[in-house]
């Protein structure tokens, strides 16, 4: 005789679990759904119910209605409801190599300017279909088509400059006259509101409280603006030239303009240091930091040393473009650029500040891997 299992469903089983497991999740869903209405009506429906036993010749029980704790329900275009719109982009003048990045370009500043505006979830995407390049935008919740234009801007504004051959000629820009109005006007706004910050810290504000509130730089805003420590390098001269010739807990006294926008200024601080310029070559192992190479730690010391026995000052590029496991090597050839100490770890600081300039190091270990470097240059800043 066979034994069955007592772990078996029968067929009829199977069929009343499945009714049983739709009919939940139909409950379920409904619940979820109906959460909304019932935190929107529950005070309206608890007025009814008092003004009805107010009329009564009995005494009824209070009857309360249980709060449900209030939380935002964020729910889709497809549920929410809300506006979808689509931009046809005019690459036409836009070399084709650089149509996509162009399009990506103009997708990033859509979703700048929806974020000011605090619209949940939006949905910014890039599409091309055939010859035609589009940027789609779906914001839930905002119905009003006009409103949802406004937030983006009447047109997506990015300028593109091309530089000519002729040196004496100035860059060809690709943008309209309209879109250099709406430009000035976007510019006037900004610093009409740095000029205000400007006077409010002037009239003994806390910097560092103006910072986290208008500060449009997310980097560092909760920090008070704080930036570090600059050199010539590392954001541009112009913060770089305010800072060199401020006082300590000074506040400039005007807006001052660089490549990321208009900027009050206080200066924390000065110190002189020295950086240096450098290139190194590495060559991970498993088991390094960031290393996804299954290379032995002995082979790799044993390929970074033959590397060393060929490096010069002439061939380093191509040799770290060639053998270095760092990524993007292939095509910045290990160029450190300018740095000062502090940046670094302490494992590749050390040597690579005590080369004289012009100098090649022998192998180094680091959390990372074996370096080589080749100390191009230093400075004082």
């Amino acid at each position: 005789m066979k034994k069955s299992s007592p772990f078996r469903i029968s067929p009829r089983g199977k069929l009343r679990w499945t009714f049983f497991g739709v009919i939940l999740l139909a409950l379920i869903a409904t619940m979820y759904n109906g959460l909304e209405f019932y935190t929107k009506e529950r005070s309206a429906l608890e007025k009814k119910l008092h003004a009805i036993q107010a009329l009564s010749f009995l005494t009824l029980p209070e009857i309360v209605f249980p709060k449900w704790p209030p939380a935002a329900f964020r729910l889709g275009l497809d549920l929410r409801g809300g506006t979808h719109l689509v931009y046809q982009a005019d690459l036409s003048k836009t070399p084709e190599k650089e149509k996509v990045p162009a399009l990506e370009g103009a997708r990033d500043v859509i979703e700048r300017r929806i974020n000011l505006f605090g619209v949940a979830e939006p949905i910014v995407q890039t599409v091309k279909v055939g010859n035609d390049y589009r940027v789609i935008v779906e914001l839930a919740g905002v119905n009003d088509i006009s409103q949802a234009i406004q937030m983006i801007g009447d047109t997506p504004l990015l300028e593109f400059k091309t530089a000519n051959p002729a040196k004496d000629q100035p860059a060809v820009s690709v943008i309209t006259a309209e879109q250099q109005k709406e430009l000035d006007a976007f510019n006037a706004d900004k610093k009409k509101r740095a000029e205000e910050i400007l006077r409010q810290a002037k009239e003994g504000a806390s910097f560092d409280e103006l910072a986290k509130s208008f500060s449009e730089d997310e980097l560092t805003k909760e920090k008070g603006g704080e930036v570090g420590w600059l050199s010539p390098d590392s954001r541009g001269t112009a913060l770089y030239d305010i800072g060199a010739k401020g006082k300590t807990n000074e506040l400039y006294p005007e807006l001052v303009a660089d490549s990321e926008g208009v900027n009050v200024v206080k200066v924390l601080g000065s110190r002189d240091s020295n950086e240096i310029a450098a290139q190194h070559l590495l060559i991970c192992y498993a088991g390094a930091q960031s290393c996804d190479k299954d290379t032995k730690k002995e082979d790799a010391k044993k390929q970074a040393d033959d590397i060393k026995k060929q490096a010069t000052q002439q061939n380093f590029t191509d040799l770290a473009k060639k053998y270095s496991t760092e990524g993007g090597a292939n095509t910045r050839g290990g160029d450190l650029g300018w740095f000062g100490k502090g940046t670094m770890v302490k494992e590749f600081e050390g040597p690579a500040f005590a080369l004289a300039k012009g100098q090649i190091s022998d192998v180094i270990e680091t959390p990372f891997g074996f370096h080589v470097i080749y100390k191009k240059d230093e400075r004082t800043v």
